[in-house]
Parts: structure tokens; C-alpha cells; sequence
């Protein structure tokens, strides 16, 4: 990927930021210096994710502030609250220090399966049937493509069509029973036992819920509707930031390259041209 961007944007000198899981940092430090100079990227810096997305989303950040970073991705959901180290703390790039974390193997892909499942069970089918299987990785992107629909509309179609026979399976979703499809499979239950975990983990050393400036949602599967309403039950509508949860990494990053002083930083983001920044994760 770093070779292709390398190669399109014409790098030249100009500076690239690289993101790193902040649990991982020396490891992922070491594996990018290597990748970076393979690719011939001689300029970089590193900075840990949730000091990016506390950029990204404008938070006005302090040393000794707390925030929770809700990642819920693709593939799985990860929480976790840190601190915000004076600089004179902090290593190069690292601003925060986890206070306490916990995961799951929850993620968009999983939700697509549910979906799956009850389209099958919509239309008396099942994933055995031989144009069923055929259509199955169609069949998916369907339901991946409808459950992102339901973030802004209430209802959403799908339709897969067997190349050979020219049979179409088609299926309707609407929000209302996607959430019941979480509540079946025990989502919000999942996410909150997560958060809980996290917080019981920063609380044994010194941090209480209260202490948590901010709560920054992060990753496509926090835009789902009813996964915010969750976060915010538990923390409080106004203390979850919500609005950027695809992009706020990168801006974080890309402001922070770009020399936004990083203690004193409100919320105008001021991005130069030459400023790339790559959000990475394992």
C-alpha cells in the first residue's frame, strides 16, 4: 500500500504520519520503520491512535485528561481508557498511557452474518441450497451494503440474482428489526460488559468513570443508531463525540504532522497540502 501511495502522490520529501495501536506501540513501531524504509519513505513520524482521534474529533486536550475510545471496526470491538501524558512523559508519538482495555470479537462482519441468517429465514431458505451457496458472497455484500443503509433510512432492500437460472433472491430489512436481530444475539449486552470491563480496569488503578472527558466513537460499526444510544445511556449524551467516527483518526494525525501544537489544540484543524497521514492497525 505504501509503496502505491508512494508512487501515485509522488512523496518526494514531504512528511508522512503513520497511527499505531497505542497497546502495541513499540512492536508497531519497529515493523513500520522497517516497512517505511522498504518503501522509501525516508520522512515519518508516529503518533498513537487515541491521541489522533482526541485530534481528529476537536477535543481541547489537556495533560491528565481521560477518554474512552470505543473502536468498533469490522471485525471486532475494542475499549479502551487512557490517559494524556504531560510531554515530558511521553515517548516520541505517544502521548497516551492505557489505563484499561477489553475486546471482543464483535464486529460489522458479524452483524452481516446475522443479517444473512434472517434473510434465509425470511425467505425459507437455507445456506446449504445449492443456488444459495452460489449466491452467498453476493448474497453478503447485500446485507453488508443494507445494515450501512440503516444508520439513515429506515428500510432497505436487497437483491441477488443466480447468474445461470436468472432466480432471484431478494429480501427486505428494516431497522427496527436489525435491532432485534442485535438484541437476539445479545450485541448490547456484549458492548456493554465490554465497556464495563475497561472501566473496572482503569478504576483499580485510580480512575473512575467520572473522570472521563470524553467518550470518541470510532470505526464504521459506531455509526449504527442504536449502538450510539447504547454509549450514550452509559456516559451521557454529552460527553460521547459521535460524528466522525470514520475519519477522526486521520484528521487527528494529519493535524498533528502538519505542526497543530498538540496540548494547546482546539477544534480548527489546520491541514497543509504536503501533510499525508496513514491510520494503520493490526
Amino acid at each position: 500500500m505504501l509503496l502505491f501511495a508512494a508512487s501515485e502522490l509522488n512523496l518526494g520529501d514531504e512528511e508522512v504520519v503513520f497511527t499505531v495501536p497505542v497497546e502495541a506501540f513499540e512492536h508497531y513501531e519497529n515493523w513500520l520503520t522497517e516497512v517505511a524504509e522498504v518503501a522509501g519513505i525516508r520522512r515519518f513520524r508516529l503518533i498513537d491512535e487515541p491521541s489522533a482521534a482526541a485530534l481528529g474529533y476537536g477535543a481541547h486536550i489537556q495533560p491528565g485528561d481521560v477518554y474512552l475510545i470505543f473502536d468498533f471496526g469490522g471485525g471486532t470491538l475494542d475499549v479502551a481508557v487512557v490517559l494524556i501524558e504531560a510531554p515530558e512523559q511521553s515517548q516520541v508519538g505517544r502521548r497516551c498511557r492505557v489505563l484499561g482495555k477489553a475486546g471482543i470479537e464483535l464486529g460489522g462482519a458479524t452483524l452481516d452474518q446475522w443479517l444473512f441468517q434472517d434473510v434465509l429465514k425470511q425467505t425459507e431458505r437455507s445456506d446449504t441450497d445449492d443456488d444459495v451457496r452460489l449466491l452467498s458472497r453476493a448474497l453478503l455484500v447485500e446485507c453488508e451494503r443494507a445494515k450501512v443503509r440503516l444508520s439513515d433510512y429506515e428500510r432497505a432492500d436487497g437483491t441477488v440474482m443466480n447468474p445461470n437460472t436468472g432466480a432471484v433472491l431478494s429480501a427486505e430489512c428494516t431497522r427496527s428489526r436489525f435491532e432485534e436481530l442485535l438484541d437476539e444475539n445479545e450485541a448490547f449486552t456484549q458492548i456493554d460488559q465490554t465497556i464495563r470491563r475497561a472501566l473496572n480496569a482503569a478504576r483499580e488503578r485510580g480512575y473512575q468513570e467520572e473522570n472521563i472527558k470524553a467518550v470518541l466513537l470510532v470505526g464504521g460499526s459506531s455509526q449504527i443508531p442504536s449502538v450510539q444510544r447504547t454509549v450514550r445511556r452509559i456516559f451521557g449524551k454529552e460527553r460521547v463525540m459521535l460524528n466522525r467516527p470514520l475519519d477522526a483518526v486521520a484528521r487527528g494525525a494529519a493535524a498533528f504532522v502538519a505542526g497543530v501544537d498538540f496540548i494547546e489544540y482546539y477544534s480548527s484543524l489546520l491541514i497543509k497540502p504536503d501533510t499525508i497521514s496513514v491510520q494503520t492497525s493490526i
